[in-house]
């Protein structure tokens, strides 16, 4: 013959069960809480933020994006011709981001001066983070956002005085 289990036992096994559930969110929320936290650096006077940051950016008005490899020579000739005709863009927040070593990313920063001009922002995310936000494995890739909107969006280098009329 089967017993049914008593009353307390069963409010017994439910709270274990609800304590349990509430241990797992917690910690859940503390861990990922500390995985955002490690992923906001600073270097040389610039900051390298979140990717939770560029949302918060694009509501800010006009955004460049720059999705940039440190070591591709395109890119690099990209973010020159950026800096040559930085007046073109004087209106604009510019963001670069890249998903490749952060050393990698200092370096290319150092080399060129980035950290002189205040209106830029460098990223350093995930590989997998930026191709599922931007879909895009191509660099460079250039996003070019006014008020928050995507107006354009051009893969490969291209000289920036010949964006003029989505600027």
């Amino acid at each position: 013959m089967r017993s049914i289990p008593k009353r307390g036992t069963f409010f017994f096994v439910i709270y274990i069960f609800v304590i349990v559930c509430l241990s797992f969110v917690l910690f859940y929320k503390l861990s990922h809480n500390h995985y955002l936290n490690n992923k906001i650096n600073s270097f040389n006077g610039y900051n390298c933020i979140s990717d939770s940051n560029i949302i918060v950016r694009l509501g800010d008005g006009n955004t460049i994006i720059l999705l940039f490899d440190p070591e591709c020579f395109h890119c690099e000739n990209q973010i020159v011709n950026i800096l040559i005709n930085i007046d073109l863009v004087q209106n604009y927040n510019l963001i670069f981001i890249s998903c490749q070593e952060i050393n990698d990313i200092k370096e290319f920063s150092n080399k060129h001066k980035l950290y002189l001009n205040n209106k830029i922002s460098i990223i350093k995310t995930d590989c997998g983070i930026l191709s599922n936000n931007f879909h895009s494995d191509k660099f460079p890739t250039l996003f070019i956002f006014r008020n928050g909107k995507l107006i354009k969006r051009i893969e490969n280098q291209i000289d920036i005085k010949n964006i003029k009329n989505y600027l």
